[in-house]
């Protein structure tokens, strides 16, 4: 399989995590070894056996997607496994279509991740948090409000904390009206954290 346009290891693997999932959970390194290899077979392959596919090759390309100096971080990890960041996501929706048309990019809905969608999009609407931002109180939103938007608390890591609230941004990629919520209240989040 040939791409239309040449991609860099680091951006391969990027669009290898998003056609995993990788925008809404934590995606383990194999697997993201194994979907590279399908999208540019033998690239990531040991040069003594072929047969091989590199750990160490995808985690360099992961390291160097999570340090892109100029656009920003592309990822991000717990241990070992590898979630997109917003612009991981923005990079990878902008190319994912560049593939070989032989690679499945469709996306199919999950029934349960519209469930989910649903859930948290009543439980945004009933919170503390979104109410305050209706009744233009935006200075009274505490931190404990926030974090029960996200379901987060101090015993989480932090990495944990940002698969959590990427998580929630993953479900409304289509709802740019609930995303903006979103996003606006993780920005409010990081500066009460400060």
């Amino acid at each position: 399989m040939k791409n239309k346009i040449k991609f860099a290891n680091d951006e391969i693997v990027i669009l290898a995590l998003y056609l995993l999932g990788g925008h809404s959970k934590l995606i383990h390194l194999e697997e993201i070894a194994m979907k590279a290899d399908e999208i540019a077979p033998g690239r990531f392959r040991w040069i003594h056996n072929k047969e091989m596919i590199s750990d160490s090759n995808i985690w360099d390309a992961l390291s160097n997607a999570r340090q892109k100096k100029k656009k920003g971080q592309f990822v991000t990890s717990s241990q070992s496994s590898w979630i997109l960041t917003d612009e991981g996501i923005n990079f990878a929706k902008k190319n994912i279509n560049k593939l070989d048309k032989t690679i499945n990019t469709k996306e199919r809905e999950d029934p349960t991740i519209k469930r989910k969608r649903n859930l948290a999009l009543t439980r945004i609407i009933n919170s503390q948090a979104y109410k305050l931002l209706n009744e233009k109180k935006v200075n009274e939103i505490l931190l404990d409000n926030l974090e029960e938007v996200f379901k987060i608390n101090n015993y989480m890591t932090k990495n944990k904390k940002i698969e959590r609230i990427q998580s929630l941004k993953s479900l409304f990629l289509n709802d740019t009206k609930t995303l903006k919520i979103i996003k606006s209240f993780e920005q409010l989040m990081n500066e009460k954290i400060q």
